[in-house]
């Protein structure tokens, strides 16, 4: 399965992840383009599914992580 289609696939799912954990949903699309272009197009489905729901949600809880501000010193 190609990313194209992984993407297809997932993104319903992305969706409704994204609006149960309150992070923007171009955040969450990004996230879920970023982890189809990496998965193997070579894996089985269930393996597929499971790589994109693990790697998304990881992408997702880190998108929600405050960053760091930095500010001028001197």
């Amino acid at each position: 399965m190609d990313a194209q289609r992984i993407y297809r696939t997932y993104r319903r799912y992305v969706l409704d992840l994204a609006e149960k954990s309150g992070v923007p949903v171009d955040e969450a699309l990004r996230a879920l383009a970023r982890t189809a272009s990496q998965c193997n197009p070579n894996l089985a489905d269930f393996e597929i599914a499971r790589f994109i729901r693990t790697q998304t949600e990881e992408w997702l809880v880190q998108s929600k992580r405050p960053r760091p501000e930095y500010r001028e010193t001197g």
